[in-house]
């Protein structure tokens, strides 16, 4: 994904216009886990980004002496960025997670962290679509997600 300044042929603005309009289509709060779209090829591929921080209402449990971000809602937060890319494609709706595989956790994700998510899509099937996600803490694989598939909801 080129950004403006690499020769894409977009002002600054018209970039941060076109990543507005993706930040549109994520998950509506108080669910919502991605603060941020970083980049974005409608219905190819996008990046967002979590800010950890210690206020996030998990942490109260999760653990208290060592607070640790629960790996599902590190799921939950490359689900949400996958789903950008099906309404890009298919226009609103509400896109449900029908399977998940090959999941790696590689990383504990603290308070302080930034997560980098990317998810890409990688095939189109019987209405739904097929992707692939990684979660990155400084460059570091926190998490990979090699199969996941959304459907539209009947």
């Amino acid at each position: 994904m080129k950004k403006p300044e690499q020769g894409f042929g977009m002002t600054i603005h018209e970039e941060e216009l076109r990543l507005k309009k993706a930040e549109s289509r994520l998950h509506p709060s108080p669910s919502l886990l991605v603060d941020r779209i970083l980049e974005w090829e409608p219905g190819v591929r996008a990046s967002g980004s979590k800010n950890v921080s210690y206020g996030e209402r998990w942490f109260l449990g999760h653990f208290p002496a060592m607070p640790v971000m629960p790996g599902m809602l590190l799921v939950e937060a490359i689900v949400q960025m996958a789903r950008v890319l099906a309404r890009e494609r298919e226009g609103e709706g509400t896109w449900m997670l029908a399977s998940l595989s090959d999941v790696k956790f590689s990383r504990i994700v603290r308070p302080g962290d930034r997560v980098v998510l990317e998810v890409k899509m990688t095939e189109s099937r019987d209405g739904g679509y097929v992707f692939q996600g990684t979660g990155l803490v400084n460059s570091e694989r926190a998490l990979q997600v090699g199969r996941m598939v959304l459907v539209p909801r009947e």
